[in-house]
């Protein structure tokens, strides 16, 4: 059994529409704060005897229905390890899920770290790590490193160079905080993968946005170094 922990993760700087939905390359690169009040706390079994994956999401065990995204996951690793058996999960938020938290970017990085270690085998690096749990949910390969981290879009079509990095540590803004007010713990009613699939098909601005992202990054970055908190937070909101 191995029980693994990983923090939310919040965009400054957004990714939005993907090159490549089976592989969840983006269109662009993105920057995140970590979070690490937030996070998913996941347990991993795996047993060598096939049979069907078990998932439990916060004490509710999850229909075949509802669980498609973390059983085509689940697979992806098995086949990717070369491993033939079964998970039994149990995974929990301190925080409501999908209600805008971004849960998939905690709960796929903790499943994916959790379930290489129950099968007893090792990533060769934080680079590969985070390109596995990248293929889960685009933006969990940035929640594997607390304080500002930097999505790199990549140009690879086979993703492998589309992996996140740590750019500064939690550390590095001590007097930086961030709040978070919770207005519903309902589950919103348009995914991000349906919303970013449906604002690069209609609209009209979506091309200029990706043509003028690269620029915006480079800003936020060099404000975060220098800790301008105005100029960074004009950026955000733009």
């Amino acid at each position: 059994m191995v029980i693994v922990q990983a923090p939310v993760n919040f965009a400054l700087i957004k990714y939005w529409g993907k090159r490549d939905d089976t592989l969840n390359l983006p269109s662009t690169s993105s920057l995140s704060i970590s979070m690490k009040e937030l996070y998913t706390i996941t347990q991993a079994n795996f047993v060598s005897k096939e049979g069907n994956d078990e998932i439990t999401i916060n004490n509710k065990a999850l229909h075949h229905k509802e669980s498609g995204k973390i059983l085509t996951h689940l697979q992806f690793l098995k086949n990717y390890f070369k491993k033939k058996g079964s998970f039994v999960i149990k995974s929990e938020n301190n925080f409501p899920r999908n209600a805008g938290l971004a849960s998939s970017a905690s709960g796929f990085c903790a499943l994916t770290t959790a379930c290489i270690l129950a099968m007893e085998e090792q990533w060769k690096s934080n680079d590969e790590l985070s390109i596995l749990c990248r293929r889960g949910s685009g933006s969990s390969c940035r929640s594997l490193y607390g304080g500002f981290v930097l999505w790199d879009k990549g140009k690879s079509i086979d993703g492998n160079d589309s992996f996140a990095k740590q750019l500064f540590d939690q550390n590095h803004w001590s007097d930086l905080h961030c709040m978070v007010i919770c207005i519903s713990n309902q589950e919103k009613e348009i995914t991000s993968s349906t919303g970013m699939r449906q604002s690069k098909e209609t609209s009209a601005f979506y091309e200029h946005w990706v043509s003028s992202h690269e620029n915006d990054l480079l800003k936020a970055i060099e404000y975060i170094k220098d800790k301008n908190f105005l100029s960074l937070a004009e950026i955000i909101e733009q």
